[in-house]
């Protein structure tokens, strides 16, 4: 069963935890392709994260989502190139903090400006995790990972704000993370990427633009770029 949560009320969010903690519905949902992009309730996407099961695939209906949003089970987030985050220019946009999950496809734009959070277009607090074919725009930061191992980030596209050099966010910034895989990402327009005491990424096929190191190394060993 397919669910649309156009159209849904707030008030049938519990009968739907209901049925998907019951395993009758798979929180799966799906629109036809609008003629623009319309505003879409944020609340209820959440919502549909929260209640899902370990596994299951949630893909939005297109649209823009006014979105803090944080992914905190494996489940598969999926925005099939039509639905975008848009953080309204406040804090980071998307969390991850969970192991297991993986969150493709989807246009996140507008993080916050602030270096103290790093407001970021995804953080990531967890390890396993697969975040690929992303389109990360008008950010501080593109990623930041702390304290997570062993995730897979390809495929994504992370441009910055318009900012003086010294107050730009870093494409993807590692700390005290190890054993992650970045691969075949575009970054443009960041500061640096930068691996603090980061030790047995693999860094490759990755391509940066207009940045000010490619690739910035402090306290990180066993490290591999190609």
């Amino acid at each position: 069963m397919r669910l649309s949560i156009k159209n849904l009320s707030s008030s049938t969010i519990g009968a739907l935890a209901s049925l998907v903690a019951a395993g009758l519905v798979a929180v799966a949902v799906s629109a036809a392709p609008p003629a623009e992009e319309p505003l879409m309730d944020s609340s209820l996407l959440q919502a549909l994260i929260d209640i899902a099961q370990p596994g299951q695939v949630i893909v939005p209906p297109p649209g823009r989502y006014r979105a803090h949003l944080v992914v905190s089970k494996p489940v598969i987030l999926d925005g099939q190139g039509k639905v975008t985050l848009d953080g309204e220019g406040r804090d980071s946009v998307l969390w991850v903090k969970t192991d297991g999950a993986t969150v493709r496809n989807l246009r996140i734009v507008n993080s916050g400006i602030g270096h103290p959070n790093q407001d970021a277009g995804i953080q990531v607090r967890g390890s396993d995790n697969v975040i690929e074919d992303n389109i990360i725009e008008n950010t501080l930061f593109g990623f930041a990972v702390e304290q997570s191992n062993r995730n897979i980030i390809r495929r994504n596209s992370y441009t910055g704000k318009r900012l003086e050099m010294q107050r730009r966010g870093d494409g993807i910034k590692l700390w005290y993370s190890h054993n992650n895989r970045i691969e075949s990402n575009d970054f443009h327009g960041g500061r640096d990427v930068v691996f603090w005491y980061a030790n047995g990424n693999v860094f490759k096929g990755n391509r940066e633009f207009g940045g000010r190191y490619g690739l910035h190394l402090m306290q990180a060993a066993d490290n591999i770029a190609e």
